[in-house]
């Protein structure tokens, strides 16, 4: 076991006391800390043996992670006491909380890190009770600042004025660049807004066509011509002027009688209009009655109709399509406009950054209505009316020096583009502010009148004095203490437009 070296005596036997004076005026480390390392596995006496090589009085121990050996308060204590005995003061760099904690009890001191030299004294952690002092101080203070603030007496008046109103015209520019409003150069900032509209739109078909749709029917009679019985048999066909063909209902049988006449009711071969055929005009046997019987219909044949029927056409499609196109971006910036009613939306400056269009029905089908399901992606410039009134606040100091701007009174009533950049996405224009004022009644005059005193009938005074369309309303916090705001320059005077 090392031990310490006793101070060197002069020829004498006395120390030298220019050697005691040099180390009492150095500095506590007075020689080049050691390092050693603690490794998982070790024990405390290979721990000790590493302290033993060690020549420093100011020994580091660095532990990445918990050493078994050090999980209790005695092993600690033995190491605490070797180093002692060999004059040697420990210090404990990082290791886990539970081995810090032992360390600490033990007299070992805690270090951020591994000191670089005899002159890198670095402060030690500070102690657990320490740094929860610290934090309980500081969360009395704020509490007690924050009670206090929140119980300082105060007033607030509120006059109701009647606003009068004065048209100003004033120039911006609207630029994605910028970030705050600036008055001197008449910019405010614009924010591109990106909205998903998905509609659907009913539209009419233009294709139209007519299809078959009923059969006509006829009445034929036949006459024999011959002297023996015809039998006509039931699907005889006889052909009308027209083409079409009618066809036997029945079996019809004459006589053998020159000049027998027997009628049987037939159908045309085919549906539709086309069957419909007048009087006399179906007379075509087939070869195989040839000069037995002659044919005709009385009457007109009739009941055969056609059906008209609409059905889609590419046009209707792409026109779909195109409609659907224009009238996005006007829902677009409809629904922009009524969502944030305190932004500006410029028209002129929109774009459809997706465009998507499914239709329910395909071409050439049949069908009076189609609808098309439009999904768009449309973006436009936009902008704040507080901005837009920031920048024309200067046109406010327009105003007489008795008159005071009224926020609640004045809006942006129009706004008008003049040039827009498209590469920069950066406009300029114009906007009408109607600014609301009050005339002869200011925060400062109120203040000033209401100097004397927090009264009852402050309010009916104030209306009296100024004119106002009804008494103001004073509102004093806490009530205990009217006359204390004013010592303490808390009074608050709101103008409301009424």
């Amino acid at each position: 076991m090392r031990r310490k070296k006793p101070a060197s005596d002069g020829p004498a036997g006395q120390r030298d006391e220019s050697a005691e004076a040099a180390s009492a005026d150095a500095p506590s480390w007075a020689d080049v800390p050691a390092v050693v390392g603690l490794l998982p596995d070790d024990d405390v006496a290979t721990v000790c043996a590493r302290l033993d090589l060690c020549d420093s009085s100011r020994v580091v121990l660095r532990a990445r992670r918990g050493v078994g050996a050090l999980a209790a308060r005695a092993p600690w204590r033995t190491l605490v006491q070797h180093a002692r005995d060999n004059g040697q003061q420990l210090y404990l760099v990082a290791g886990p909380s539970w081995m810090r904690s032992l360390a600490r009890r033990e007299g070992v001191r805690l270090l951020r890190r591994v000191p670089r030299g005899p002159n890198d004294f670095h402060r030690p952690l500070p102690a657990f009770g320490e740094i929860a002092r610290a934090v309980l101080l500081l969360a009395v203070v704020g509490l007690g600042g924050a009670a206090l603030l929140f119980a300082a007496p105060s007033a607030t008046i509120i006059v109701p004025v009647t606003p009068r109103h004065r048209q100003v015209e004033v120039t911006f520019t609207a630029d994605r660049a910028a970030s705050v409003p600036n008055p001197d150069s008449e910019t405010i900032p614009a924010e591109r807004r990106l909205i998903t509209v998905q509609r659907t739109f009913l539209l009419a078909t233009t294709g139209r066509a007519s299809a078959p749709y009923e059969t006509a029917q006829a009445e034929l009679s036949f006459v024999n011509q011959s002297s023996r019985p015809v039998t006509i048999p039931r699907g005889t066909a006889i052909e009308a002027n027209s083409g079409v063909r009618f066809l036997t209902d029945a079996d019809l049988s004459l006589p053998g009688t020159p000049g027998a006449v027997g009628r049987v009711s037939a159908e045309a071969d085919r549906k539709g209009a086309v069957g419909n055929a007048p009087a006399g005009t179906i007379n075509g046997l087939p070869a195989s009655l040839g000069g037995l019987v002659a044919v005709s219909n009385p009457a007109a044949a009739t009941g055969g109709s056609d059906l008209d029927l609409a059905y889609v056409t590419q046009k209707d499609l792409d026109q779909a399509r195109a409609l659907a196109r224009s009238a996005i971006e006007d829902i677009a910036l409809h629904q922009l406009e009524h969502g944030d009613p305190a932004r500006f939306v410029f028209p002129g400056t929109s774009r459809t950054d997706e465009f998507k269009v499914a239709f329910d029905r395909k071409p050439a089908a049949i069908t009076v209505y189609f609808q098309a399901v439009v999904t768009a992606q449309v973006s436009v410039l936009t902008a704040t009316e507080t901005d837009l009134l920031a920048v024309s606040r200067p046109a406010g100091t327009l105003l007489g020096p008795s008159t005071y701007p009224l926020p609640d009174a004045t809006q942006v009533t129009a706004v008008e583009i003049k040039e827009y950049n498209p590469y920069l996405d950066r406009l300029r224009g114009t906007a009408t502010v109607d600014i609301g004022y009050a005339e002869g009644v200011t925060p400062a005059l109120v203040r000033a009148y209401a100097q004397a005193s927090l009264h009852d009938g402050l309010g009916a005074s104030l209306e009296r004095h100024f004119g106002l369309p009804a008494p103001a309303v004073v509102r004093v916090s806490p009530r205990f203490a009217p006359f204390v705001p004013w010592l303490a320059a808390r009074v608050h005077v709101r103008l409301v437009a009424r």
